[in-house]
């Protein structure tokens, strides 16, 4: 998993590119705190270039989105 971070304003564009797998639970548990105290008004996650993702992967989005809408 590799990923980007474009804010500008009060949204941030995330990209995120490979596999996004539970490998990467950890990296992306600190990478979403760290995000997330831009306290941006929006988030949006570009996922065009995931080549794979597992059930964990999917888990770790809806995660994203719960801890964005606190």
């Amino acid at each position: 998993m590799q990923y980007t971070v474009d804010i500008k304003d009060n949204s941030a564009k995330i990209k995120i590119t490979g596999r996004l797998t539970f490998k990467f639970h950890r990296e992306y548990k600190e990478f979403l705190d760290e995000l997330l105290k831009n306290k941006v008004g929006s988030y949006e996650f570009d996922l065009s270039g995931v080549e794979f993702i597992d059930s964990a992967g999917l888990g770790m989005l809806l995660i994203a989105k719960q801890k964005a809408q606190v």
